[in-house]
């Protein structure tokens, strides 16, 4: 009996030791989790820091343009207003030549319909006294559509 009660004693103390290891091994780990989410922290602390700093300075360097701007407004208001007219009117101008380059689009486009309507019904000869007519007719018309300076470098 009493042996019997010795074992069951001695089992019971080795499961309580392995227990208490465990325990000591789950407290280890969690120390070790502990200290790393600290470190986690001061690095996230850091980087707010310096991510505060970046924003200081980037207001500081857009103050210091802004400032800056104001001054160039301050002195020179006639230059915005004639920047303002430039800027319109390389916009019209940029519109003036889509709509140019639309015309002659359509109208090489027309133009190779025409032909190609007159190819079907004339005889081969007259075909190409047609062809060389309507070339004529296009550099003419390109000629008309183009403003004065392309119209000078085609002529040389």
């Amino acid at each position: 009996m009493l042996q019997r009660e010795q074992q069951q004693l001695q089992e019971t103390q080795k499961q309580l030791i392995l227990e208490e290891q465990q325990i000591q091994k789950k407290q280890e780990q969690l120390i070790l989790e502990e200290k790393q989410e600290r470190e986690r922290q001061e690095q996230l602390q850091q980087k707010q820091q310096q991510q505060q700093q970046q924003l200081q300075q980037l207001q500081q360097t857009q103050k210091q343009l802004n400032d800056k701007l104001l001054e160039n407004l301050n002195l020179k208001p006639l230059n915005l207003v004639s920047f303002r007219k430039q800027a319109q009117q390389r916009e019209q101008q940029r519109e003036q030549q889509q709509r140019e380059q639309q015309q002659r689009e359509q109208q090489q486009q027309q133009q190779q319909q025409q032909q190609q309507q007159q190819q079907q019904q004339q005889p081969p000869q007259q075909q190409q006294q047609q062809q060389q007519q309507q070339q004529q007719q296009q550099q003419q018309q390109q000629r008309e559509q183009q403003p004065p300076q392309q119209q000078q470098q085609q002529q040389q």
